[in-house]
């Protein structure tokens, strides 16, 4: 699933509720295919499930049987269950649903990105857009499926689709910087930006910016906001701070340009 092939058919709630299975008892192969009652007959969903489960370390397999790798707490809620996949989802960079993600939280930096909202995946003007930017991407409609069932889960924006085919993806790194806060064990304290980032990059790495840039993109400015308006952490910019950061400017909002320091509570 992230490694090369984003398969929509494994979906986090199928993934969760392998997990849950597993949670109780170890099983075979054909005992998780019986569980699997809504997809009865669809082997590629529990194979696609099973990998993804795989990949994120969930399990471990011996012939064709399978045991929980890691504590039945992950699965006590899709919450639990996020926060850990949170801490493992990006930790390889070469993974093909690192380099996709990093390319649509970036999509709105530039014009020609921003002319994608509402397009279809399987337009062939998108399909060429990641073509060009994400090396031996392949089947890319298929994959784009995929991806945007864990983007959502993960908490790396908001997708919605305004007909059949097409979508738009609003970048909010909200959800993904609470676990990354959570996941990073980072004390209470104020920091700045740059202290903070250091802190939560084996989490989010993927929406940061590249090259010693210091404008952060819609998705972190997005997120930055709202853990300041809701209340997870302060979020300011000072005036007299040796380095401040910009986020995309919204001028009727507190922090309308620039962030320097972020409380952690």
């Amino acid at each position: 699933m992230f490694k090369n092939n984003m398969t929509p058919n494994s979906l986090p709630e199928r993934v969760f509720q392998v997990g849950t299975y597993l949670s109780k008892n170890a099983a075979s192969l054909s005992d998780i295919r019986k569980y699997f009652t809504l997809d009865e007959g669809k082997s590629d969903a529990v194979s696609d499930t099973l990998t993804a489960a795989r990949e994120l370390d969930l399990l471990t397999e011996s012939g064709n049987n399978y045991a929980l790798n890691v504590s039945p707490e992950v699965f006590k809620s899709m919450d639990s269950f996020r926060l850990y996949c949170n801490s493992k989802v990006f930790a390889d960079h070469n993974d093909l649903f690192y380099r996709v993600t990093q390319v649509m939280l970036n999509l709105y930096e530039s014009k020609e990105g921003r002319s994608y909202t509402g397009i279809s995946f399987t337009s062939s003007k998108f399909e060429n857009y990641m073509r060009d930017r994400v090396l031996s991407m392949n089947n890319i409609s298929q994959n784009m499926r995929g991806w945007r069932f864990w983007a959502s889960f993960l908490g790396l924006g908001v997708i919605t689709k305004p007909n059949k085919d097409a979508f738009v993806f609003m970048p909010n790194m909200y959800v993904n910087l609470k676990d990354a806060i959570t996941n990073s064990n980072i004390p209470s304290g104020t920091y700045t930006i740059r202290e903070f980032l250091s802190y939560v990059e084996p989490y989010c790495s993927v929406a940061f910016p590249e090259n010693g840039n210091m404008q952060l993109n819609l998705a972190m400015s997005n997120g930055l906001r709202c853990l300041n308006d809701l209340k997870d952490a302060i979020v300011t910019s000072e005036n007299d701070a040796k380095e401040t950061w910009l986020v995309n400017e919204i001028k009727t909002h507190k922090i309308q340009s620039s962030v320097s320091h972020i409380q952690i509570k």
